[in-house]
This record gives C-alpha cells, sequence and structure tokens, in this order.
C-alpha cells in the first residue's frame, strides 16, 4: 500500500472491497474507508439467473440511486447540494435495500450467487453509505480506473 497511499494519509478512501485496503485503514481512525457501490451491483446483477424477481428488486433500488446521482452530476451540484440531495433521496433507498438484503439473507444459501451477494453488500454496508455524507465522494469509484481515489476529509 506504500507505493499507492503515503502511511500518512488521512481522509476517505474509495475502494472495492480488496483486503489490503481494509488492512491499510485498520486501526487507522483518520481513515474512513467508502465502498463502491458498482461493485456491490455487480454480485446482483450475476445472481439474476439464480434468482430473476429478487435480483431486479435489488438492481431497480441500485438504479433509483444511480438516477439521483446522474440528475446531481447534470446540476453540476456542490458537495452541499449532493449531501442535502441524498439525504432526501438517496438514504431513505438505502434503509429499504438494507432492509430488505438483512430479510432475505437467510432465505439463501451462502454459497449461492445471491448469498454471496447479500452477504458481499451487508458486509460492506457502512461503506456503501459513507458517501451519503461526504459530497465529494461518488456512489462508486469505477472511473477511477481501478484505482482507489484518495480524498481529504
Amino acid at each position: 500500500m506504500k507505493d499507492i497511499l503515503p502511511p500518512e494519509f488521512k481522509g476517505i478512501l474509495q475502494t472495492d472491497a480488496y483486503a489490503a485496503y481494509g488492512s491499510f485503514a485498520k486501526n487507522r481512525p483518520e481513515v474512513t474507508m467508502a465502498g463502491c457501490m458498482a461493485h456491490a451491483r455487480r454480485k446482483f446483477y450475476q445472481a439474476r439467473e439464480q434468482k430473476p424477481g429478487v435480483a431486479n428488486f435489488i438492481l431497480c433500488h441500485i438504479a433509483a440511486l444511480y438516477r439521483v446521482e446522474s440528475s446531481l452530476r447534470k446540476q453540476k451540484a456542490s458537495p452541499v447540494l449532493r449531501e442535502a440531495a441524498r439525504a432526501a433521496a438517496s438514504r431513505p433507498i438505502l434503509d429499504r435495500l438494507e432492509r430488505a438484503l438483512t430479510i432475505l439473507k437467510p432465505r439463501f444459501l451462502p454459497q449461492s450467487n445471491m448469498g454471496k451477494a447479500i452477504a458481499y453488500a451487508l458486509s460492506i454496508w457502512p461503506s456503501l453509505q459513507v458517501y451519503l455524507t461526504a459530497g465529494r465522494v461518488e456512489i462508486d469509484n469505477i472511473t477511477s480506473s481501478r484505482m482507489p481515489s484518495g480524498l481529504p476529509p
């Protein structure tokens, strides 16, 4: 990790759930991990063949989150406006999605594609919510060319 980020890094680190990033942030309260919704979405997309109804329900919620982000980008919204819009529009969607995933989790075998998708999303849930209250953080890190995007606090 030293080649990517200096040891004294402080701020928000947006990544997928690759363990090396979590290890870097472990025991560093000055580092906040922000998750990548696109990585979580991909797992549900892969589970569509197994349970299309459930997968589509989840994917529709995620699509609604991306519509909010698209609107904010079109408006060239400031970080403050992004936080406010996300609090009003995105937080309720994420809250519903978390409740649904928690209810659905015991209905799927852990090794099934849907079981893996749900377990993955719930295991990184706090990091998937960071963007709600950090207006400079994106919903995902896909545009960062597969590199973590470090943002100051």
